[in-house]
């Protein structure tokens, strides 16, 4: 029997954590990550 794929959920579901990371270590909350790691841009290079 074949199962019907949904190829919209497959593709949002494969990029969907890409995407969220993307932004989350990115240019949205990379720069209060960096201090909640004690990090600075100094130590990272």
């Amino acid at each position: 029997m074949h199962m019907p794929e949904n190829w919209i959920a497959f593709v949002i579901a494969i990029f969907l954590p890409m995407i969220i990371g993307s932004l989350w270590y990115g240019p949205l909350f990379g720069k209060m990550w960096m201090r909640m790691m004690n990090l600075t841009e100094e130590k990272i290079k």
